[in-house]
Order: structure tokens, then sequence, then C-alpha cells
């Protein structure tokens, strides 16, 4: 991960729409003088138009400079920066040394400075210049200290449903149901998901499908989604790939619409992940456990 320093700021305004950012100022930052009136020659933080514009500079960026740099770093300038956010994966840690050189080199090219690397190799990190490391990870002995990881936070559901107030106490019954919740989580200590779809010694796969299970409850629905992968030697390989939840509605609706409303979060997913996943899908074959909820509503 690496984010892409004073992105707005690196494009310019067009000279005939620099009136468009006009400001005043204090000449020397004096606030006893009369204020002079400026004009922004770059976009700006808070401009609906500068996401957009800047956007277009990064891939034309990429996309002026396709011969001089491999497929992977120009798809990977136009598939993987979200604004100035630049989110990739690659399977080995050599490749991932090299993307990081070439990737800065061709952003580098329109006056785009990628900083703020993170990432969950030691060895990778190690190669990456203190100075454009993640705050995070700046100070870090990387010979003893583990990677951070970042978590989200948690809430009760139930607390909305009954209108507690920020300053109320909360009722015993869910500060109880709050105890026991962290007490559980001491026993997920072990639970690991591997970030790599298929196992190293896997080979390439033949065939690739994605399975969907979709269920709801009184309390909300939600969705799962598994590749399953069979490689030339028959080897089946079935790895979690997202989930996505929904609470339910403060006003209560019957279980059957949940769980159709789970099934169409479903389709939302696949759509998301077959356009994201860079494999050859063979198809999409979703699960529920109630047949109303696919054949009888439309």
């Amino acid at each position: 991960m690496a984010d892409i320093q004073a992105m707005f700021h690196q494009v310019k305004v067009s000279e005939e729409d620099v009136d468009f950012l006009r400001f005043l100022w204090w000449p020397g930052g004096d606030v006893s003088l009369t204020p002079v009136e400026y004009r922004m020659t770059v976009h700006i933080f808070g401009a609906v138009s500068s996401p957009s514009c800047a956007n277009y500079a990064l891939r034309k960026t990429a996309i002026d400079n396709r011969k001089h740099f491999r497929p992977e770093v120009i798809d990977t300038i136009l598939n993987n920066i979200y604004v100035d956010d630049c989110l990739k994966s690659v399977s080995t840690e050599d490749n991932a040394i090299l993307l990081i050189t070439e990737l800065t080199a061709a952003c580098q090219r329109g006056g785009f400075h990628l900083s703020k690397w993170i990432t969950n190799s030691h060895l990778v990190l190690a190669s990456i210049s203190r100075v454009e490391r993640a705050k995070e990870v700046k100070e870090l002995n990387l010979d003893r200290d583990r990677l951070p990881t970042e978590k989200a936070p948690w809430g009760a559901v139930e607390l909305c449903s009954i209108n507690c107030g920020w300053d109320e106490e909360v009722p015993k019954v869910f500060f109880e149901q709050w105890i026991k919740w962290t007490a559980d989580l001491q026993q997920i200590t072990d639970f690991k998901v591997r970030r790599c779809i298929k196992p190293n010694d896997f080979g390439p796969h033949r065939k690739a499908q994605l399975h969907y299970f979709s269920d709801a409850s009184e309390q909300g629905y939600g969705t799962v989604s598994h590749l399953r992968l069979v490689n030339d030697k028959n080897t089946i390989h079935v790895v979690f790939m997202m989930g996505k939840t929904r609470v339910a509605p403060l006003k209560k609706i019957t279980i059957p619409r949940m769980e159709l409303a789970a099934a169409v979060l479903a389709t939302r997913v696949d759509k998301v992940l077959r356009s994201e996943l860079q494999l050859q899908l063979q198809s999409s074959i979703f699960w529920t456990d109630r047949t109303i909820t696919a054949l009888d509503w439309s």
C-alpha cells in the first residue's frame, strides 16, 4: 500500500480556469495589511473537480509511458489506485520490490510521488527508504517487531434500536453481552486467513468457480463468497474471498424478504469480484437454504 503525496497539488489548473479559484490573503501573513487577491494555479483539496482532474492526469501518465514500463506497472496505475491510495497484492517478495521501484519511477514521470509505503513483508519493507515508509512502520526494528495490523471498531447494534443516547448508561443486559463478546475474542487468536488465494505448490488452475452462500435472520442478512479452484491434477482448493453483511432495518420486515435481500447482495458481490479478480471464471453459483428466495420472488 502507498499514498500519492499531495496528489491534487501536482496537477496544474488550466489558465482559463484559474479565475474560478480566487482567494484573499494578507501579504506576508500580516493581518494589518489589506488582503490581496490570489489565484490557485493547482487543483485544491475540497474542490469537486479535483479528484477527477488529478485521476485523469495520473492515468494519462500511465498511458503515455506504456512503452517504458512493464504491463504490470501500467495496469497497477490504471486499476489499483483509488484517488491517491495504491493497493496492490503480488505473489512474491522479489516481484513486490521490483514493482515498487518501477511504480515509483512511472508515477514520477507525471510528477506524482509515491510515499507512506506499508507492506506485510519485512523483506519488502526493508527495501524501502525509511522516510518513504508509512508513519506506523518508520521506527520499527525489522528484525524483531511485528508489522502493525489495522482493526476496525465494533458496535452494539441493539443499542440503536432502543435509541440509547451517547451519554446514557448502557442497560445491564447489553453491558453483559459486551463483556461476553470481548471475552470470546480470545478464542479467535489463532484464526488466520491467507492473503494468497492458492497454495504455493498448487500450480496453474484449469477451472475456477465462485460460490456464494446467503442467509438472513431477525438481526440482519449477509453473504459469503468462496473461490473453488481445480488444477491439472484435479486437486481442489477452496478459499474464502469476502463477506458482506447488512443490519436489519428498524422497521420490521419478514424473514423471506430479508433472505431475498441477502440473495440480491450476493449478486452484487459477484459483480464486484468478477470485475476485480484477474482470473478466467467459469461460473458463479449461488446457494440459499430456501427455494422460495430464488425461485418465487421477482
